[in-house]
């Protein structure tokens, strides 16, 4: 994604925050929070994320997700003793994998400082072979796409509950604020669909 689309990023992009106060020993010689530490608070953030939301035990789960890429833009500097919070979003998701981005904002300021993120793949923890992410994880991460990131993820955008309007982008404009009444976020119900199913996207 351009670096100025990221920048852009304003915290209504993000479902899921968390928040970090900086310490002393972030600050590098230069005093400013050092690069390598930003890579902390991603992880930090979608573990917490995926403990709470989707189920996951790192030392017992089956599955465990490893990074196969990682980003991040810098936008503005950060330093101790500033308080950080922390927006997670899910901008790709298939079948065994998934991409997060974080957006790190300074506390009280709508345009972040820096965005970043990585790519997880899960796989048996026992093979580490790639593997299907189960059903409450990936509930969990369908959760943190926004209307438009789902339907992204989607070939066909037809709701499966009443099968009728072809949904399109321009029906979805603003990230859902303004939606016709098929075009609603994951797990609502639409309006239309026969005894109120579950709106879900097919692939």
């Amino acid at each position: 994604m351009p670096d100025a689309d990221l920048k852009a990023r304003k915290r209504s992009d993000y479902l899921y925050f968390l928040t970090y106060r900086t310490r002393w020993s972030d600050n590098d010689q230069y005093s400013h929070m050092n690069n390598s530490i930003y890579y902390h608070l991603f992880d930090s953030i979608v573990n917490t994320y995926l403990i709470e939301q989707c189920g996951m035990q790192p030392n017992k789960s089956p599955l465990i997700g490893l990074v196969v890429s990682s980003f991040c833009q810098f936008f503005a500097p950060l330093s101790f003793p500033q308080v950080l919070n922390l927006g997670l979003r899910v901008s790709k998701l298939g079948k065994s994998s998934v991409t997060y981005e974080v957006g790190v904002f300074e506390e009280g300021k709508d345009s972040p400082a820096a965005v970043g993120g990585y790519t997880h793949v899960f796989v048996d923890s026992q093979s580490r072979k790639s593997a299907v992410m189960g059903t409450e994880t990936r509930e969990g991460l369908q959760r943190l796409a926004t209307v438009l990131d789902y339907l992204r993820m989607r070939s066909l955008r037809r709701c499966t509950a009443c099968y009728r309007s072809r949904l399109s982008v321009k029906c979805i404009q603003i990230l859902g604020r303004t939606q016709c009444k098929h075009a609603l976020v994951y797990g609502q119900r639409c309006i239309d669909g026969p005894n109120m199913a579950p709106v879900i996207f097919l692939i």
